[in-house]
């Protein structure tokens, strides 16, 4: 989960997950915002690039 915090010098701090933690939450959101765009391929499909329709 990507943790947001502000430090003293009032600069916004961002943690990231790993590449793969992000990409499976990002498509577990766009999964329940826009059941249409989830595709057949997990999220751990390596770095291949799925297609999806534009909206």
């Amino acid at each position: 989960m990507p943790a947001v915090e502000l430090n003293s010098g009032s600069r916004v701090v961002l943690t990231l997950p790993s590449m793969d933690e992000l990409r499976a939450e990002l498509a577990r959101l766009l999964g329940s915002l826009r059941p249409e765009l989830t595709t057949a391929d997990p999220p751990s499909a390596g770095g291949r690039t799925v297609r999806r329709r534009r909206w």
